[in-house]
């Protein structure tokens, strides 16, 4: 099936509380419709007035009122999704919470990891309130393996989490740099959701790339390759995930536009790339 993924940027669609504004999401979603593509809406970047953490970068804070019930007023991000997933009921079929929260240094969720499983439970029951059919996809992880062991950890420990399908449909895992990492990335999701005593479930790697420094020429350090290596990676990623048992993998990125790096299987004038 074809699956394309954007960023349903909080600090974007609710500037203010008590107001949305879901232009730009039904742009992504239109698009999708229009070429028969399923959609992963990422929900994520917390805006300023939604956390209560003094700081000149909200995006990875904490959302206020986590811990109340998610449809409590006073629970920002219960609100905030709930109104998401009813405003495209039908549309979109899967809900990602979140983008890398294990990134190091709390770049990508600057709160705990017993609070990043707040936040999957509080917005995969108000995901599930507002359109039952959506899928509920853990956020992307980097990928730390102890962030998913802790992450299940409190995930088991909630009364009503076997109840409540524990909260998430599928995980979601994110490959750079190794072709064959994709395959050890998958194996090691599922292994973690035995040994945490939860019923299997589907993974996403619903990131996997490598960035190109030779179409056109370009100073770019770091995990990149020539497109001839480009090219192998694609091949050799693919196959590995799926010898893993991957479920669904995405490209990351359809085109370079909006990027720094050459990531694109199109370049910025709709050229493919090799």
């Amino acid at each position: 099936s074809k699956i394309n993924r954007f960023s349903f940027d909080w600090q974007k669609v609710q500037p203010q509380q008590g107001t949305f504004d879901f232009s730009l999401p039904e742009e992504f979603v239109a698009s999708d419709e229009a070429n028969s593509f399923s959609t992963i809406a990422v929900l994520e970047h917390t805006p300023y007035w939604a956390t209560n953490v003094a700081t000149t970068n909200p995006s990875a804070q904490v959302p206020a009122g986590l811990y109340q019930a998610w449809n409590d007023p006073a629970n920002v991000w219960g609100a905030f999704v709930y109104a998401s997933a009813a405003h495209f009921k039908g549309r979109i079929a899967y809900y990602e919470l979140w983008n890398e929260p294990d990134l190091l240094g709390g770049a990508g969720w600057a709160g705990s990891r017993a609070d990043f499983f707040q936040l999957l439970k509080v917005g995969y029951l108000a995901v599930k309130a507002a359109d039952p059919a959506a899928q509920v996809i853990t956020g992307g992880l980097n990928y730390n393996p102890t962030w998913l062991n802790d992450v299940l950890a409190a995930d088991r420990a909630d009364p009503s989490a076997q109840a409540n399908n524990y909260y998430f449909d599928a995980v979601g895992i994110h490959s750079y740099g190794r072709s064959i990492a994709p395959y050890t990335l998958v194996l090691q999701a599922h292994n973690v959701l035995r040994q945490a005593g939860i019923p299997d479930k589907p993974v996403f790697a619903t990131e996997l790339g490598i960035p190109v420094d030779d179409d056109p020429p370009s100073s770019t350090s770091g995990i990149v390759g020539a497109t001839v290596e480009a090219q192998a990676y694609r091949v050799v990623s693919f196959a590995a995930a799926l010898a893993g048992g991957i479920d669904h993998m995405l490209w990351y990125r359809a085109s370079d536009v909006g990027q720094p790096q050459y990531w694109g299987l199109y370049k910025y004038k709709g050229q493919a790339r090799p």
